[in-house]
């Protein structure tokens, strides 16, 4: 038998039989039903799970999205992303102009 979990590998072959014997039936329920509650409830699990801790300039752009005033551990974060990006762009273009001289100059 050919299963879908481990192609070739003989050692496992009685724990992929194990596993497809007891895989569920497609019409299994699997979770929570989908109703506006339960949905509602899944995308604000999701927006706590995902949201990003203040102190980053993610938790920053979030403030702003919520029509809130950053905190200021926030801001500063900003304003280091902001300085750092400038700075990287200012050596970029130095090293754009700047060319290496040569001995024979």
């Amino acid at each position: 038998m050919t299963g879908y979990l481990w192609h070739g590998q003989e050692d496992l072959a009685e724990l992929n039989k194990l596993i497809l014997a007891n895989r569920p039936k497609p019409d299994f329920p699997v979770g929570l039903p989908d109703t506006p509650e339960t949905t509602a409830e899944r995308r604000r699990i999701l927006a706590e799970a995902v949201a990003s801790a203040c102190g980053t300039p993610a938790a920053y752009r979030r403030h702003l999205r919520n029509g809130e005033e950053p905190c200021p551990r926030c801001r500063q974060a900003e304003s280091a992303r902001r300085t750092a990006r400038k700075s990287a762009q200012r050596a970029r273009r130095r090293a754009e102009f700047c060319t290496p001289r040569g001995d024979d100059q």
